[in-house]
């Protein structure tokens, strides 16, 4: 079993160590600060704190959430994968609530991680 550990928008470079200790598994990056499903993770706000949180570790960086599949494969390029979460209905009342998943390539596997979270791995990185 693996122990993981969160990162946020707010998790500053004295703090990031705390995070990373005794994590296992792969980091879970949390994209955005605020309610979930309320904004768009952006891949060019994502790739630089992938880019300080890779300088502190060697596991995998996961970013979480993503709905769309422009969001997804976004993430997924700057990332080692994406946590994929049905579309939120503050963002699209006539949304699926179903989990979906939308891999940049026929190579890209997934792995259930919750009831209705998917993570979309990287093929460059597994």
């Amino acid at each position: 079993m693996n122990f993981i550990r969160l990162a946020t928008p707010t998790t500053d470079d004295k703090r990031l160590p705390k995070v990373l200790q005794n994590t296992s598994g792969f980091v879970y990056y949390v994209s955005i600060t605020g309610i979930t499903g309320s904004a768009e993770a952006e891949a060019g706000d994502v790739a630089p704190e992938v880019t300080r949180i890779k300088a502190k570790t060697d596991l995998p960086i996961i970013v979480g959430l993503a709905s769309t599949p422009r969001e997804i494969r976004a993430i997924a390029s700057v990332a080692d994968g994406a946590v994929v979460a049905p579309p939120s209905s503050a963002r699209s009342p006539q949304a699926s609530r179903s989990p979906r998943c939308f891999p940049s390539s026929n190579r890209s596997p997934t792995a259930r991680i919750g009831p209705d979270r998917q993570c979309l791995l990287s093929p460059s990185r597994f």
